[in-house]
């Protein structure tokens, strides 16, 4: 157990570091290119991304979570299952080649077939690395796929802000995209194939129970897609491709933060819990200290995002996103209780249950559709942000009853406290941000800067007080030399 706290600690380490310099990269980005871009610019490579992300979710037929949670796959298994990964990946990219026209008339925006059908070559990119990409996972081994991301995100950068600068407009975006995934899939593959190589003569056969898992995790995923997802599609459908543009800059700044650290812990909770799932106990206490650890780092953040937003979008994003203001505030509530649902998906994912899973997501999408088609017609891009705080809200409980409970048993007093002490703390550092803000006179740089190193004091000060102990778990996950 100790080895494997020990593997856990580095895997946090080494997607910590991915995290927080991609994160960096892809802030860098948007601020720069939020400069040169128009809204319309961003919401056509926001259309891109949305059927992209269906795509993969179909494409990979849930295979690659399944590698995870089997306790072994035979290698005749594992070209069997790369060969139909990869070949079902090139027949959608192939179809979103076909359907891009049809599509980009149906949503009236004509630019954005071209795109739509370059875009689509990431489809099979990404499947020649996926397989590669779970063998580091499955082993805590997150070194290489670490500095693979950083590199891949770097190209990015350096790819679509000299294009958008130069007036490529979303081309630049897509532009960028390709070249992440063409990284990604090359050194994925180059640094994979030495260590897991795919020589076996392909079988299926004993593969019923991967199969059968990944059917669960693929239609999981593809209703995941649509719950999280529906807001863009309405907006895009009812709203069109600018206000989309509006709203997926004010979701990128309040998500990536987060998206950035969870993909980092997931990276190791889902493999950490799959060797732990005949143990409840250890499940249990894996599952609520990693969700207290997470809360108590997202809270804040989001908190100082939505008091710091009037000063720092039309000082850094530019003032053509002062719109954007009152709609990352809202989503910043959301983006919290969305951020507390993503340990859950590990648990369930691990423990092979993932036909709760796609359960649980099947009654959020029924429950999104109406609420978000009411939010549209009530209130436009706020009336969306402010339907998706409240439904989560009212969902959290469910959530707990439904899915953590099955998994952990009881303990609601636990998670309760877990979801709501976080928000108090940040809630409480929030509004001495805004004390201090209301007594400063203008919203430059140096106000920013104030407002910030004000909010870094305060929550410290806070944990000391009220958790006392708790930084020091946080720093058992840095190298020892910054211990």
């Amino acid at each position: 157990m100790d080895s494997l706290r020990r593997d856990a600690e580095r895997g946090v380490r080494w997607t910590g570091l991915a995290s927080m310099s991609t994160g960096a990269l892809q802030f860098l980005q948007i601020a720069v290119l939020a400069n040169f871009l128009t809204p319309i610019e961003f919401g056509l490579m926001g259309t891109v991304l949305l059927v992209l992300q269906l795509q993969s979710a179909l494409s990979d037929l849930g295979v690659s979570m399944a590698f995870i949670q089997a306790p072994k796959v035979e290698p005749a298994q594992r070209t069997a299952l790369y060969a139909m990964h990869v070949g079902v990946a090139t027949a959608f990219a192939l179809a979103q080649w076909w359907f891009a026209g049809p599509l980009a008339r149906l949503l009236g925006e004509p630019d954005l077939a071209p795109l739509l059908a370059a875009a689509g070559l990431a489809i099979p990119l990404a499947a020649l690395a996926a397989q590669f990409r779970m063998h580091f996972h499955k082993e805590l081994r997150m070194g290489p796929v670490s500095v693979i991301e950083i590199l891949a995100t770097g190209s990015y950068v350096l790819i679509s802000i000299p294009l958008g600068i130069n007036g490529f407009g979303a081309w630049s975006l897509v532009a960028g995209y390709l070249a992440q995934a063409v990284v990604t899939a090359v050194g994925t593959v180059w640094v994979g194939w030495r260590q897991y190589p795919i020589t076996a003569a392909p079988s299926f056969k004993g593969t019923a129970p991967l199969l059968r898992f990944g059917w669960f995790s693929m239609w999981e995923k593809v209703v995941i897609f649509l719950n999280s997802r529906l807001d863009q599609v309405l907006i895009t459908t009812a709203l069109g491709v600018e206000a989309l543009g509006l709203y997926t800059m004010a979701l990128n700044l309040v998500i990536y933060p987060l998206q950035r650290v969870q993909q980092a812990v997931s990276q190791v909770m889902f493999p950490l819990f799959a060797k732990q799932q005949d143990d409840r106990g250890s499940l249990a206490r894996g599952y609520l200290g990693a969700l207290r650890l997470l809360n108590l780092f997202h809270a804040p953040v989001l908190a100082g995002i939505a008091v710091t937003a009037p000063v720092f979008i039309p000082l850094i994003i530019g003032p053509a996103w002062v719109s954007a203001i009152p709609v990352v505030q809202i989503l910043a509530l959301y983006a919290y209780w969305r951020s507390t649902g993503s340990p859950g998906g590990n648990l369930l994912m691990a423990t092979g249950r993932t036909d709760t899973g796609f359960h649980w997501n099947l009654l959020m999408l029924c429950a999104t559709v109406p609420t978000m088609s009411v939010a549209a017609r009530w209130g436009g891009v706020e009336g969306i942000a402010w339907g998706l705080v409240l439904l989560h809200t009212a969902m959290a409980p469910v959530y707990y009853r439904m899915v953590i409970r099955t998994i952990i048993g009881e303990h609601a007093r636990a998670y309760a406290h877990i979801l709501l002490q976080p928000v108090l703390l940040a809630g409480i550092m929030a509004a001495g941000v805004w004390g201090v803000h209301q007594a400063l006179a203008g919203d430059g740089l140096v106000t920013l800067l104030l407002l910030i190193g004000t909010g870094m004091l305060i929550y410290p000060l806070l944990l000391r007080i009220f958790l006392p102990g708790i930084l020091g778990e946080y720093r058992r996950f840095l190298p020892d030399r910054f211990r």
